[in-house]
């Protein structure tokens, strides 16, 4: 009970409070900022970490120094100083903790044995790096995302997406690339380019080809095989091995 008198006295928890908004709103510019500048999600890990590791901090800071009319002064506590050290450490740790092993959705993924050449699910990172870089160069409204002949999540779209396309999963368009007419969005009726990823092959943990292909109707699309890698924590495609251009 002293413990708590001693920190309500000395305004830690109020700086502790005005940290963890500071803190948050500042993480919330950093996470929308980052990816537009495509740096690799281990950034935004240390920046999460670093934030982590400054409210241990702020509140020693709270405890150790007063604010007077003259000015910040070195106040050390009588007593307490033990436990808050300890609950200090606490969070160091935690903080540590979750850099080193949590936060799983931040690691990169990994492909799985075997890699005999086999098909395998396509990794989300591995969909993400590809669509990163082919969907710049559509040329229709709608883009129709699918992943092994199934829908892109939304999540992975929604990373993906770009202006001024509208970006949908692959089974909200009509597909009629085997047609004249071609795919659509029924929702605007506007063209639609199907793209998608599929017949991931590792041949490794860390590398491996996809393939992706984009198609409108019988006379325009192209496939591409591609080779990828996992550099730096993320999934990124290396070099093309096959274009095969279909135009009408």
């Amino acid at each position: 009970m002293a413990l708590f008198v001693e920190l309500k006295r000395r305004k830690v928890f109020k700086v502790g409070a005005a940290y963890l908004v500071v803190a948050w709103l500042a993480i919330q510019v950093v996470s929308i900022g980052f990816p537009a500048f495509d740096l690799p999600p281990r950034v935004l890990r240390l920046c999460i970490l670093g934030a982590a590791l400054g409210f241990p901090l702020a509140l020693a800071l709270a405890w150790v120094l007063d604010l007077t009319p003259q000015g910040l002064r070195f106040d050390p506590a009588a007593r307490g100083n033990k436990r808050f050290a300890s609950i200090a450490v606490l969070l160091v740790v935690l903080a540590l903790g979750w850099y080193f092993q949590g936060q799983p959705a931040f690691r990169p993924q990994l492909a799985s044995p075997p890699f005999d050449g086999s098909i395998h699910a396509t990794l989300e990172g591995v969909a993400e790096a590809v669509f990163a870089q082919e969907i710049p160069a559509a040329s229709l409204p709608v883009l129709c995302y699918g992943v092994d002949g199934g829908d892109a999540s939304t999540t992975m779209i929604d990373k993906v997406a770009r202006a001024p396309f509208t970006s949908v999963p692959a089974s909200h368009c009509t597909r009629a690339d085997a047609s004249e007419q071609g795919s659509v969005y029924p929702k605007t009726g506007q063209p639609a380019l199907q793209v998608e990823v599929h017949a991931f092959k590792p041949s490794s943990a860390t590398a491996g080809t996809i393939e992706f292909s984009a198609a409108h109707d019988n006379g325009y699309g192209y496939y591409k095989t591609f080779a990828v890698q996992l550099r730096e924590g993320r999934w990124q495609v290396v070099r093309t091995l096959k274009h095969v251009q279909l135009q009408g």
